[in-house]
């Protein structure tokens, strides 16, 4: 048998001693339940934190970890509420896929995917297949630089949009503007020198020298 005497609410056996340790073999039921510090013991069930995908935990306040932060495949970050501009980003199948909407598929923002090493972007695009793939218009209050596609070693650049500029720079031989369906149709820069070709054939040199020339076929 148990006793409590005093304001302070303490629990004392009948010979007056104060209890310390108190087991129940049962279950404890209050209206409160207040501690200072808590240490829990299981046999059975689970202490997994959130260890149900109806589990929803809400922190007030920041959030650090020291080390890794884990997500399951296909798992969301989700800024902003349950509304039209809600943002959200998940990892699927190798993919950042960055969405907006109240389900977070109303539409997709962005996407970076990876495939054997190599990085693929895409904006207001799905599963792109090149380097950089943008569905839109792109402005740029800076310089524009191209460099050769097909040959990503190449130590010139070849094309760069600049002001009211388009300045020309070939990685090996003379810039040329040709056609990517027929390619014998250009216009070639060499110095002080333009070589207009048609199937091939040279129709028109434009060339200043000590005596500016034109002269038409080769």
């Amino acid at each position: 048998l148990l006793q409590k005497t005093g304001s302070n609410n303490q629990l004392y056996d009948l010979v007056g001693n104060q209890i310390v340790d108190l087991t129940i073999a049962g279950t404890l039921h209050a209206q409160s339940y207040v501690v200072s510090q808590s240490t829990i013991v299981v046999s059975s069930g689970s202490t997994i934190f959130g260890d149900s995908s109806s589990d929803m935990h809400t922190f007030v306040g920041d959030l650090s970890a020291s080390g890794d932060i884990h997500l399951k495949d296909g798992g969301s970050i989700i800024f902003d509420d349950n509304g039209p501009d809600r943002m959200g980003f998940r990892a699927l199948n190798s993919k950042f896929q960055f969405t907006s909407g109240s389900g977070l598929q109303t539409k997709q923002l962005m996407q970076i995917s990876q495939s054997q090493g190599n990085a693929f972007v895409g904006i207001n695009s799905v599963d792109p297949s090149k380097t950089l793939t943008v569905k839109g218009d792109i402005s740029a209050s800076g310089n524009i630089y191209v460099g050769d596609m097909l040959r990503p070693t190449g130590s010139a650049t070849t094309l760069k949009l600049s002001g009211n500029y388009i300045d020309f720079k070939g990685i090996s031989g003379e810039p040329q503007l040709r056609s990517a369906n027929n390619t014998t149709t250009k216009i070639v820069w060499a110095d002080d020198e333009l070589d207009f070709y048609a199937g091939g054939e040279q129709l028109l040199t434009l060339k200043e020298a000590s005596q500016d020339m034109v002269i038409v076929g080769d």
